[in-house]
């Protein structure tokens, strides 16, 4: 076999999977004659598969990316196909349609094969990104919390050189799986991004379960300590999508821990409009209480939170 041919070996691969590829051609249906034409027609059959399965090999680049791959056993299986598809045409010309049918069958199987172990580069490293997307995105949502719960801390807090701790370690592994992604090495920023986030959720929980809140600060006025509970809402809320994400709570208990969501948005919401028409004090209140709904909402989902 040319070079070329092992070229078109192996377009097969990725068209192999289609239903069509492993079932005879669908051809009109003909009147009952002499067994001699019947065989004719099996004859037509098995050359309009021969033809699909050269038209596929001629548009296909899984066969080089096997022969590149540097594994033998990749590489051996390109050989097969090869070898069978010869053997197929040969056997066709021979006369047996038969086994002219099965080898073919087989040549498709193992282009099947050889197309999941040798995927294409731009499809992989697509999927790459996405997954690389995705987890930058929820790491960074640990570390607006982080930023949150830092921001909400008293400056004597014994748990605030933790939260910062964690904030830079957090902001090290962004960097990293940036630098990373900018060289396209994306299986290791995910591996990087994945362990991490899988620890900052655990640390959060951990810290939450701490008090990690300080309730010693002193405020100005009721307005300030109004801007101080928004805050506190909200690292609450940013929260929530962590827990959902990482714990994996069942339907029932997402349903559970949403409805008390709900109810602290509304809370959230009176809160919002009593501080606006100046009502800080009863504002303040509202809110502490829309707060508690937030924190039921994270225990229904299996994350520890103070009271």
């Amino acid at each position: 076999m040319t070079k070329r041919a092992v070229a078109l070996y192996f377009t097969l691969l990725s068209l192999a999977a289609a239903p069509c590829l492993h079932a005879e051609p669908q051809v009109p249906a003909a009147p009952p004659v002499a067994a001699g034409a019947a065989k004719q027609s099996s004859r037509e059959v098995i050359q309009q598969k021969l033809q699909l399965v050269k038209m596929l090999l001629t548009q296909s680049t899984a066969i080089e990316r096997a022969a590149g791959s540097g594994d033998p056993a990749i590489e051996q299986q390109g050989a097969a196909v090869l070898a069978l598809y010869a053997k197929a045409n040969d056997t066709f010309n021979a006369g047996d349609m038969a086994e002219a049918e099965k080898l073919l069958d087989e040549v498709l199987r193992l282009i099947a094969d050889i197309s999941r172990l040798a995927p294409d580069p731009v499809k992989v490293e697509a999927e790459q990104r996405a997954r690389y997307d995705e987890l930058l995105e929820n790491v960074r949502g640990i570390q607006v919390t982080y930023h949150v719960m830092r921001n909400d801390m008293s400056p004597n807090d014994k748990q605030l050189p933790v939260v910062i701790a964690n904030l830079e370690r957090n902001r090290s592994l962004i960097d990293q799986a940036q630098a990373l992604a900018q060289d396209k090495r994306y299986k290791e920023a995910i591996e990087l991004l994945d362990k991490g986030y899988t620890a900052g959720v655990f640390d959060l929980n951990i810290l939450m379960g701490s008090a990690v809140k300080s309730y010693e600060l002193k405020f100005n006025s009721p307005a300030e300590e109004f801007a101080h509970e928004v805050t506190r809402y909200h690292s609450y809320e940013e929260l929530i999508p962590i827990a959902y994400a990482e714990l994996k709570p069942s339907e029932g208990n997402i349903k559970l821990s949403e409805s008390y969501v709900q109810e602290s948005r509304k809370g959230r919401d009176t809160a919002l409009k009593q501080a606006a028409g100046g009502d800080h004090q009863t504002a303040i209140g509202i809110l502490q209480e829309a707060t508690k709904r937030l924190q039921t909402a994270l225990r229904t989902l299996g994350l520890t939170v103070p009271e």
